[in-house]
């Protein structure tokens, strides 16, 4: 299969209307931040910043990775009944895990926070969101296990045009609070929704799984690890600048500072200035991300099928090298004219865009599409060996650089990081290869 076939049956799988959705999400994700960083002060932006970084940690494991082994044991079954049967035992038992979690980050919120205490309400509500949101995944994922990429793609729009709604409304109303209340009620009115939609909303807790439960759940902790371990790489660099960058005496002589109240006022701006550069590289990652999403299913179903497997890798390289090159270029050209985009506060700092445009090519050709191809085909625990072991390099990186270089020397770390990770994984898909006959 050559390229161009490649993408014809990407397409036929309403490969299309999963790309426009995770796209327009972006696009609307991307509206929102310029929304929140004009309507917000700096510092306000900055506390949301770090309050939301600590919840991320936590969103791939929410409901301990049930909704993601949905998918993948799902593809195995050949009856939509039993693909019904399976959703209702995984929901009922994830979104019970979900609750316990959202407990306990809002349990130790004042020690997450005890740097930032400003950030402590904030982490209080969003805590609600790995409740609401794991809704929102399990709905998403039943509509791809039983191949219904149209209705993933509407509920992706739904949800996305509704957040921009009630984030700008939140936000001019009741500034960040608000912004932080829309993050969760949105999950939730979209989740109920199709869960009626779908004829999905009469679960309840005896749901008996139609697989082998001990092989469920070693999956999903498997997938939750290495997906809580992927996702420091993006949220590493955000806790050591709000924690190790004020103690760092050569970045605080450089600014002058010395009071708490300074301290506490340029570490949020800096925060805040990182997280605007770090936005459109990143959500840049979905080109890769929607082509997996679609297909892995399709994936999963060949696990065991050597030259299918080779040709996708293969074909996937081939598609997305010179589209990671077309956006590198632009964001590394453009990069001051994005950062006008958020406001005349946040120019000056193109340098940081440029470091996580080499970030991008590293994504977009090794660490994506081999992080979830090992997942697809049954070894989410590789996935969780690997991201775990980048994830001690990540912190020692992000503290030794952050300490010497500021911002910058956060960009650097993850870009670094990217590169390193999708080369194992690469490698290790490589492996999985070589097993099959």
């Amino acid at each position: 299969m050559n390229v161009k076939e490649f993408i014809s049956a990407f397409l036929k799988r309403s490969g299309a209307k999963i790309f426009n959705a995770m796209v327009l999400a972006k696009v609307i994700g991307f509206l929102v931040s310029i929304a929140m960083a004009r309507i917000l002060t700096q510092e306000s932006y900055g506390d949301f910043t770090y309050a939301f970084t600590a919840v991320s940690f936590l969103v791939p494991f929410m409901g301990f990775g049930a909704y993601q082994s949905l998918v993948y044991f799902g593809a195995r079954l050949k009856t939509e009944e039993e693909k019904r049967q399976l959703f209702k035992y995984a929901f009922s038992r994830g979104i019970l895990l979900s609750a316990v979690l959202s407990s306990l980050l809002l349990l130790f919120s004042p020690l997450i926070t005890i740097n930032r205490p400003n950030s402590q309400f904030l982490l209080v509500v969003l805590s609600l969101h790995l409740l609401t949101f794991t809704l929102v995944e399990f709905v998403r994922n039943y509509t791809r296990l039983v191949n219904r990429n149209d209705l993933f793609a509407q509920s992706e729009n739904w949800y996305n045009a509704l957040l921009l709604v009630l984030a700008m409304a939140g936000a001019l109303a009741f500034g960040v609070t608000g912004y932080a209340w829309a993050l969760v009620v949105t999950p939730l009115f979209i989740g109920i929704y199709y869960l009626k939609k779908l004829s999905l909303s009469s679960v309840r807790f005896k749901s008996r799984s139609p697989i082998q439960i001990k092989d469920f759940w070693k999956y999903a902790l498997f997938v939750s690890i290495g997906a809580v371990a992927a996702k420091m790489m993006y949220i590493v660099d955000i806790m050591t600048i709000g924690n190790i960058l004020s103690d760092s005496a050569e970045t605080l002589q450089q600014v002058g500072l010395n009071t708490p109240e300074a301290i506490s006022k340029y570490v949020s701006k800096q925060t805040a200035i990182y997280r605007v550069c770090s936005i459109i590289p990143i959500a840049s990652f979905v080109l890769p991300l929607a082509l997996i999403t679609t297909d892995f299913v399709k994936v999963s179903e060949h696990a065991a099928d050597k030259k299918f497997l080779s040709n996708y890798a293969l074909n996937t390289m081939k598609l997305l090298f010179p589209i990671s090159l077309a956006v590198a270029a632009v964001l590394h050209f453009g990069s001051e004219w994005i950062l006008g985009i958020f406001g005349e506060e946040y120019q000056g700092h193109g340098e940081l865009i440029s470091v996580f445009t080499l970030a991008v090519i590293g994504a977009f050709t090794l660490r994506i599409p081999f992080g979830n191809l090992l997942s697809a085909v049954g070894k989410a625990n590789w996935n969780a060996y690997i991201s775990f072991g980048v994830l001690g390099i990540n912190v020692v990186l992000n503290y030794y650089l952050v300490g010497k270089m500021g911002i910058i020397g956060a960009a650097w770390a993850t870009t670094i990081l990217i590169w390193v990770s999708g080369a194992v994984n690469y490698a290790c898909y490589q492996v999985y290869l070589g097993r099959l006959k």
